[in-house]
């Protein structure tokens, strides 16, 4: 698994440890989500006790959790994803698409990627002088179980990751409509799923309305979500959801593009 199959042994810029380190986070995936230490030197192809250390090494740090014998990547892995993400300035690549969208549609529009249990925004836009439904900042994190946004970027991982996740979550209520039972918001993530977009109407704030599409990658796992939000009354009145879908979907795929 090191190196995508290159020997780099030899090399003296090349840390073997580390490179080692870098095995282990990958042996995890959806399939094996949660590994021994016997199942991750199978899969690294590491001695036995090599493979213990770096798995403790990644508990110790945070990366990771011991669940007896076994072990599983924590959120704090995400963290990682997000570095790269702010250090190939995605938000300022992003703009002129959320910029146009944004003038499109009359509203605030955002992009944001999953952390655990939350999703944080990466980037946005609105227009001066745009009356706003809701303020959203480069930063901010929501609950992804409460929010449209993070109920799109969930449905993009598997019902049982979900479900655990969840059980691990303290979703609160917001507003008198926020989902809080776990049956309610796995039927609702589900709906997400089948549908491909979520329409969240006054869980987060009474008030309002935030519709969110799903961001692709080239292997066609959710990578982000892309959201924007209206006045509850208004949105009803005017169809925007009718409206905003498509336009969502479209500059969904543009930014897609921008991803590598």
């Amino acid at each position: 698994m090191r190196g995508e199959g290159k020997d780099m042994s030899d090399s003296k810029n090349y840390n073997t440890s580390f490179a080692r380190g870098l095995d282990v986070i990958r042996a995890f995936d959806a399939r094996n989500p949660r590994l021994t230490v016997a199942g991750v030197a199978d899969r690294t192809g590491l001695d036995r006790a090599v493979a213990r250390r770096l798995l403790l090494t990644l508990v110790e740090e945070g990366y990771a959790r011991q669940d007896g014998k076994l072990f599983e990547l924590s959120s704090k892995v995400l963290t990682l994803g997000y570095s790269y993400l702010s250090a190939m300035s995605l938000d300022q690549r992003l703009q002129p698409n959320l910029d146009a969208l944004s003038k499109d549609l009359g509203q605030a529009v955002s992009v944001s990627v999953l952390d655990g249990a939350e999703t944080i925004f990466i980037a946005r836009s609105d227009q001066a002088g745009q009356v706003m439904a809701y303020v959203v900042r480069t930063g901010l994190r929501l609950s992804a179980f409460t929010s449209a946004s993070g109920r799109v970027l969930l449905s993009g991982l598997a019902p049982e990751e979900v479900a655990r996740r969840l059980e691990q979550a303290q979703v609160v209520a917001l507003t008198p409509y926020t989902k809080t039972d776990p049956e309610q918001i796995l039927t609702e993530i589900a709906r997400v799923r089948a549908a491909g977009h979520c329409v969240n109407e006054q869980e987060l704030e009474e008030g309002l309305l935030s519709v969110s599409v799903p961001v692709r990658g080239v292997d066609g796992r959710i990578v982000a979500a892309l959201n924007t939000n209206c006045n509850h009354a208004r949105a009803l009145s005017t169809g925007f959801v009718d409206t905003a879908l498509p336009a969502l979907h479209r500059v969904a795929a543009e930014i897609a593009a921008l991803i590598p």
